[in-house]
């Protein structure tokens, strides 16, 4: 059942990049959430991540995150580890040009009191140079 609600969070979470939805992605994250994207600050905490979203999808729109075939969930007790490369693009809002971004991402989960799950650490390690 755990590992079934993860998928479903994730899914969410995935509409909620390509919808540009924040609230969406919010739902299934952490108070005390803490993003580490690749080569960026870290972001700690709900509302900072709030605004990091926001800001993010205020110049970009996601077109593509699919889903891998090497994506893992492990769970142990109420932690679980996902971790899954990634293929993401996006297009600028204002100039219209695309861009596109691999690399291998990691998710930790935490089960919440009321029997959720939702994502404390969400890392994403980029296979593209910079520049």
């Amino acid at each position: 059942m755990s590992k079934e609600a993860i998928d479903e969070a994730r899914q969410a979470i995935t509409e909620g990049w390509l919808t540009s939805d924040a609230n969406l992605i919010l739902s299934h994250t952490a108070e005390n959430v803490t993003l580490l994207g690749a080569h960026e600050q870290p972001v700690h905490g709900i509302a900072a991540a709030r605004e990091y979203l926001e800001a993010r999808f205020a110049v970009v729109q996601f077109t593509r995150l699919p889903t891998h075939e090497d994506r893992e969930v492990i769970i142990s007790g109420d932690l679980a580890v996902e971790r899954s490369s990634f293929d993401w693009e996006w297009k600028m809002l204002e100039s219209g040009e695309t861009a596109t971004d691999q690399g291998t991402f990691m998710g930790i989960w935490r089960k919440q009191p009321d029997g959720s799950w939702k994502e404390s650490h969400v890392m994403w390690h980029s296979w593209s140079p910079l520049g």
